[in-house]
């Protein structure tokens, strides 16, 4: 039914009603019975764009990356939506090869396209490292931001620790509009803070992507975000490990 239902749906965004139907039906978490998925762990040679794929030519795509068919949905996303800015939730090579569509994308302005915020400060420092080696430093920024249970909404979660000054000292002046939650990893429910978090930081209407929207726990992210006034939920688009989609309103 679920295989059925990608060919049907291709890139276009499945009511969450539908998947949370199959869900029932199927007794066990969705992600598990996707044969539709790309290989997860693969070189980056079926990445579509040019420059991103000898961006990333033998690097590999472990299964905490963004699978290959997510990436190609998101750049070509990126080339119709012409954000003005990326806010990104979890670092990673995502980092590197986002900013570098944005670069291609504003070519000729000088100035930072993608926030990039880390839960792991050794991690994030190593993405820094890699944007400096292939010459897009200038263009990003990463910020190292530990997890810390928090009141959000009404729950107490773990999310980034993401005080008012913090992120408005490194946004700048910048409001984002589109925003990836890739992250973070942590206990159950850890990803429902992002958007909460960052709404008054970006720009009203802003787009949002939740990766690994198949798994029980984004789908229960998902369900928590559709009681909050400010979030749309879109659908759920059908790639790789699902890549739930909606907008985030003042």
């Amino acid at each position: 039914m679920l295989r059925a239902l990608h060919l049907v749906a291709g890139e276009n965004p499945v009511p969450l009603r539908f998947v949370f139907y199959l869900r029932w039906f199927a007794g066990e978490e969705i992600s598990k019975l996707c044969d539709f998925q790309d290989s997860l762990i693969l070189d980056g040679s079926l990445i579509q764009d040019d420059n991103v794929r000898r961006l990333v030519a033998g690097y590999k795509l472990s299964l905490w990356s963004l699978d290959v068919s997510t990436i190609n949905f998101l750049i070509k996303s990126l080339w119709e939506l012409k954000p003005v800015a990326i806010l990104e939730f979890g670092s990673g090579i995502s980092t590197i090869y986002f900013t570098r569509i944005m670069v291609d994308l504003h070519q000729g302005t000088n100035r930072v396209f993608m926030y990039s915020i880390e839960q792991d400060e050794e991690f994030a420092f190593l993405v820094r490292e890699r944007l400096r080696e292939v010459g897009l430093d200038r263009f990003a920024r990463v910020l190292h931001a530990p997890l810390i249970e928090q009141a959000i909404e009404g729950k107490i979660i773990p999310c980034y620790s993401l005080p008012p000054d913090v992120l408005a000292s490194f946004l700048i002046d910048i409001k984002p509009d589109l925003i990836i939650v890739d992250g973070p990893s942590g206990k159950r429910g850890a990803r429902f803070g992002t958007l909460p978090l960052v709404r008054e930081y970006v720009q009203d209407q802003a787009v949002f992507f939740l990766d690994d929207g198949l798994r029980d726990e984004e789908l229960a992210v998902a369900q928590q975000w559709t009681k909050l006034t400010y979030i749309r939920i879109r659908g759920i688009h059908l790639l790789g490990k699902g890549l739930i989609s909606g907008r985030v309103s003042k």
